[in-house]
């Protein structure tokens, strides 16, 4: 579409991206005096009811799901037979533009980021709806360092059918479940495992499975064990590889039960987190380029490196072990075709007390380490906003725990704390102490 062409109200100004389902374009609302992206069905894809219907599928599940970290839908059209849809415009970057802009990134940063994107997926999974296509092209990340998840065009409700055609399964090789390499639809468990090979690839700087075909890819999420993150990266403590070991699990039961309990279980090992947009103001900063959202791809004019491949979403034939495959490629950006027992009931921590090194001990944090029991009181606050500063049962190191105080106390001796991932129970005898950081 040419400048100042108009679509409906919106003023057309210039192109930002391609993605696997249309065009993304940046424009000007004149009514509400606002920019927003605008994505446009190609005219050789609008003749096919299949598309139209999965472009209006788009729009629709984003549009009845509330989120910070989801985008939101303006307008859905059709002008002159172009059929598109308005949504928020951001600044920022993709995640997969980060990773390769700054390559593995530090802990804090990747559980900061990915809580984000779990708790968005935690309220699409609620609604019903399964996204089908998690990737780090699909996360968005503004200037500010919110995570906002993208690209709806795969996403269906968990009782439709109608997005997967016979023999047909949809999705991107690096990031497909065991499961759906071998005919079996897409599901929340399914997602989960895609979460887990985004967290792998943002520790580590590049996807665990990778090779020189999308089938032989899929064979290696099938057959190949997940190398351990913890060998690649010793700054990373051991337990990581225990959360990437259960979300990626073979067999889909062996899994989280949902992404808030992938979400709990990494927010106690994440560390500190970031206080600002480390991720886009970081030492090493990346050029800002605007963006829109929903881009299935980086954007025209983001500094890059040399890529490694091209690899793209592909529709993939449901039984993998007899070689009956399709591919269909979808096309990203012109630039991206080139290439156990729990402590006695024990009184609870005080909000500023630091103990004494006699008194700290956790069992098992360090060779013939006591186990001792800390003289913690009074209990904080219910509704408190606080640090938790944990060391865990085995751990090195100290971990913290960011959110809100819901609960202390109970027979266990434990407090609970509402974290953006979800809740986390934590033993009185692993905590170090508890920060207030304000608020009621």
């Amino acid at each position: 579409m040419a400048k100042q062409q108009k679509l409906g109200i919106y003023v057309i100004e210039s192109r930002i991206g391609k993605g696997g389902m249309g065009s993304v374009y940046l424009a000007y609302d004149p009514t509400l005096k606002r920019r927003v992206a605008i994505k446009v069905l190609p005219t050789r894809l609008a003749a096919d009811p299949d598309y139209v219907a999965r472009f209006e599928r788009e729009a629709t599940t984003l549009a009845q799901i509330r989120h910070p970290n989801l985008m939101h839908i303006y307008a859905v059209g059709k002008d002159r037979g172009l059929h598109y849809i308005a949504m928020e415009y951001i600044q920022g970057h993709t995640l997969s533009g980060l990773i390769r802009e700054k390559g593995a990134l530090p802990l804090g940063d990747t559980v900061a980021t990915l809580s984000q994107v779990l708790g968005a997926l935690a309220k699409v999974h609620a609604a019903g709806i399964v996204h089908r296509d998690l990737k780090t092209t699909n996360v968005l990340v503004d200037e500010d360092g919110r995570a906002v998840l993208m690209d709806f065009g795969l996403a269906k409700p968990r009782y439709d059918h109608s997005v997967t055609t016979e023999n047909l399964i949809l999705g991107t090789p690096e990031y497909m479940a065991p499961e759906l390499a071998e005919g079996a639809d897409a599901d929340f468990r399914s997602e989960i495992y895609a979460m887990g090979i985004i967290l792998f690839e943002m520790l580590v700087g590049r996807v665990p499975f990778r090779s020189t075909s999308a089938i032989r890819t899929l064979r290696e999420h099938i057959e190949k064990p997940v190398p351990s993150v913890h060998a690649i990266r010793d700054d990373l403590p051991p337990e990581i590889d225990s959360i990437l070991a259960r979300a990626l699990a073979k067999m889909p039961e062996e899994r989280y039960p949902d992404v808030q309990a992938m979400a709990a279980e990494l927010a106690i090992l994440g560390g500190p987190y970031p206080t600002s947009a480390t991720l886009v103001v970081g030492a090493t900063a990346v050029p800002r380029t605007q963006t829109a959202a929903t881009l299935a791809a980086e954007q025209v004019g983001i500094r890059r490196r040399p890529r490694r491949g091209y690899w793209p979403t592909v529709a993939v034939a449901a039984l993998l072990v007899a070689a009956a495959v399709a591919v269909v490629s979808w096309p990203s950006s012109a630039t991206d075709r080139t290439r156990g027992a729990k402590p006695g009931k024990a009184p609870g921590p005080s909000l500023d007390a630091k103990a004494p090194k006699a008194t700290t001990a956790v069992a098992g944090a360090g060779k013939g380490a006591p186990a001792t029991k800390r003289k913690m009181e009074p209990t904080p606050h219910k509704g408190l906003e606080c640090v938790v500063v944990v060391r865990r049962q085995g751990s090195v190191r100290p971990h913290e725990i960011r959110g809100r105080l819901v609960k202390s106390g109970g027979e266990g001796g434990e407090m609970r704390v509402m974290t953006p991932g979800g809740t986390v129970t934590v033993p009185y005898n692993d905590i170090v102490r508890i920060e207030p950081t304000g608020g009621r």
